[in-house]
C-alpha cells in the first residue's frame, strides 16, 4: 500500500489563498440573493448588504491578481522572446523582475499610506467592521505580488542584489520630492523597455501612474483612493458574476445545449445561422 505524500507548507499556503477567493466569490453571488430572500419573505433586510458584495469584489479582485502573480498570468505584451534572443532571457528576466518589484512596493507602500489614513475614519462596513480593515487588501497583496517578482533565474547573489536594489529604488521614490522632466522621460523608456522584455502590463499602467504623480507633486496615495473608489462601484460586481455564470454554464455544457436550441429554432430560416448565434449571446 503507497503512503500519500505529505502536504507541503507551500501546498496549504495555495488552497487556502484559492480557497479564500473562492469563498469570497460565491458570497458576492449569495449575498444579493439572500437579501432578496429575507426582504421579500420576511420584510427585513441584510444591513450593509450592499457595501460587503461591493468590498468582496474588491477582494476577488486582488486574490485574484495575487493568484494570477503565483502563476505567472497576469497580461503581458510579451510572453516570450523570439528563438533566436533565447540566450538573452536570462538578463531580459531579472530587468522585468526588478520593473515588477520596483512597482509593486511603491504601489504597496501607497497602499499603505492610505489605509493609515483611513484608520482614524469612523466608517465602518455593515454594523461594526471598520472600513479600513477591508481596504488591507490593497497593499498585502501588492507586497505579495512583490515577492513573487523576486528573480527565480540566476545565482543567488545576482537575485539577492536584483531584488536589494528594485527595493532601495521604490523606497528612494516613494520618500523623494517631485520628479523632473529628465527623469519622468527615462523612467518611461524604461517602464516601457521592462513591459517588452516580459514585464507584467499592470508594472507599465501602475508605474506610469506613479511617475506622473510624482512629476505633478501629487501624493502617491491618491493612486489607491481612486482604485478603491473604482474597484468598490456598483457596477463592478457584475464583472465576476457574469464570470462566474459563464464559467458554470461552460462546465455544465449549458451553453452547447444553448447554441443547439436556437439553430433548432431559426437556423432554417435565411441567414438563420447569424440570427441564431445574435440570440444565443443576447440571451
Amino acid at each position: 500500500m503507497s503512503i500519500a505524500a505529505p502536504i507541503s507548507a507551500t501546498n496549504i499556503a495555495r488552497r487556502i489563498e484559492d480557497g479564500t477567493c473562492v469563498l469570497i466569490l460565491l458570497a458576492v453571488a449569495a449575498v444579493p440573493v439572500l437579501e432578496l430572500v429575507l426582504r421579500n419573505l420576511f420584510a427585513i433586510g441584510l444591513p450593509g448588504a450592499s457595501g460587503f458584495v461591493q468590498n468582496f469584489t474588491l477582494w476577488v479582485g486582488f486574490l485574484g491578481a495575487m493568484i494570477a502573480a503565483r502563476e505567472g498570468r497576469h497580461l503581458r505584451l510579451v510572453s516570450a522572446l523570439p528563438g533566436s534572443l533565447n540566450s538573452l532571457a536570462p538578463i531580459t528576466s531579472m530587468i522585468a523582475s526588478s520593473a515588477t518589484i520596483f512597482v509593486a512596493v511603491a504601489l504597496a507602500c501607497a497602499s499603505a499610506q492610505f489605509v493609515l489614513s483611513e484608520m482614524t475614519s469612523p466608517d465602518t462596513l455593515g454594523p461594526y467592521l471598520p472600513l479600513w480593515t477591508v481596504m488591507t487588501v490593497l497593499p498585502a497583496s501588492f507586497a505579495v505580488m512583490a515577492i513573487r517578482a523576486i528573480p527565480r533565474d540566476g545565482s543567488w547573489l545576482v537575485r539577492t542584489l536584483v531584488t536589494s536594489l528594485a527595493v532601495a529604488l521604490a523606497t528612494a521614490f516613494i520618500w523623494s520630492g517631485g520628479l523632473s522632466q529628465n527623469l519622468l522621460w527615462v523612467g518611461s523608456v524604461l517602464l516601457v523597455l521592462a513591459a517588452i522584455l516580459g514585464a507584467p502590463i499592470y508594472v507599465l499602467l501602475g508605474g506610469m501612474a506613479l511617475l506622473l504623480m510624482k512629476a505633478d507633486n501629487i501624493p502617491i496615495a491618491a493612486i489607491p483612493v481612486e482604485t478603491y473608489r473604482i474597484a468598490v462601484s456598483p457596477l463592478i460586481p457584475t464583472i465576476p458574476l457574469f464570470t462566474l455564470t459563464g464559467f458554470i454554464m461552460a462546465e455544465g455544457g449549458a451553453s452547447k445545449r444553448l447554441v443547439r436550441l436556437f439553430r433548432a429554432l431559426f437556423g432554417w430560416m435565411v441567414g438563420g445561422p447569424g440570427i441564431a448565434t445574435t440570440l444565443v449571446c443576447a440571451f
